[in-house]
């Protein structure tokens, strides 16, 4: 039984190794490169990757059993309907950001306002502060 295990473990990897060098299209080095991706142009009016912190307002902070609580409110102050992604930065008590909450909204109407409690990653033992780390307006999907 350990003979045949041991042939195995040989046996697998190497043939492994060997089927990855094949293939039916020959890799040159003289080969162009693929055609590159092009991107359709924004549909909305709202400029893309606006920064836009003071549209986010950290309501609570909280640790709980696990991790944390953030509740933010997210208004969108523009024209348009916009897409809103949001990090927030969350620090123990040394007021080093050791924890993240994000938040993501594809589709916020001018001059509404959402709520929304999000959770932080990572456990923090002691007091904790929050701060928006990055707030970006993008077109609505």
């Amino acid at each position: 039984m350990c003979a045949v295990f041991k042939r195995l473990l040989i046996l697998v990897p190497t043939t492994a190794l060997l089927l990855t060098g094949c293939g039916d299209k020959a890799q040159t080095a003289d080969a162009p490169p693929p055609p590159a991706a092009t991107s359709a142009a924004p549909t909305s009016k709202a400029k893309a990757g606006v920064d836009v912190k003071g549209d986010v307002k950290i309501t609570s902070c909280t640790p709980n059993a696990w991790t944390q609580d953030v509740t933010i409110e997210v208004t969108n102050s523009s024209s348009e309907a916009a897409k809103y992604v949001v990090g927030i930065d969350i620090s123990g008590p040394d007021g080093k950001p050791v924890s993240d909450a994000r938040f993501v909204k594809n589709r916020i109407e001018p001059g509404k306002t959402v709520t929304e409690r999000i959770p932080g990653g990572t456990p923090i033992k002691g007091a904790i502060t929050c701060a928006v780390g990055e707030a970006r307006r993008l077109p609505a999907q």
